[in-house]
């Protein structure tokens, strides 16, 4: 019969982040709509807890680790009113490397996978300010 493939990742993280907003107001104050603009950008560093399974073809693999985290991005907070702020931003996110050996069904090993785990995110939300 044919064998299954599959694979499954997951990653919670735990980072302190740092976020610096320059408001576009202190450049050009008397200008409608550009006050109302806020360009921003920062990160944060901290720890991953990776879990990955995979069964392709007959032969599996799993592993658990934890490994240093980083993310960086850059975005745009637009003042809708003055309790409510939109935000948009593209950050990136690395998880770390993380290695797993594959065995076969009688537990043979059949070499290692070498994952780089990141991911790129575009995020939107909203800020009530009180």
């Amino acid at each position: 019969g044919a064998q299954g493939y599959s694979s499954d990742i997951q990653a919670w993280t735990f980072q302190g982040n740092f976020w610096f907003v320059y408001p576009l107001k202190k450049l050009w104050p008397d200008a409608p709509v550009v006050n109302r603009i806020s360009p921003f950008g920062g990160g944060g560093v901290g720890l991953s807890r990776n879990t990955f399974d995979t069964v392709n073809g007959g032969v599996s693999g799993s592993d658990r680790s934890v490994t240093f985290a980083w993310q960086g991005g850059v975005g745009l907070s637009f003042d809708v009113v003055r309790w409510l702020t939109l935000d948009l931003r593209y950050q990136y996110i690395d998880l770390g490397k993380q290695s797993v050996s594959l065995q076969d069904g009688g537990g043979t090993p059949q070499g290692d996978l070498e994952l780089d785990l990141g991911g790129h995110e575009l995020v939107g939300g909203l800020r009530f300010v009180y």
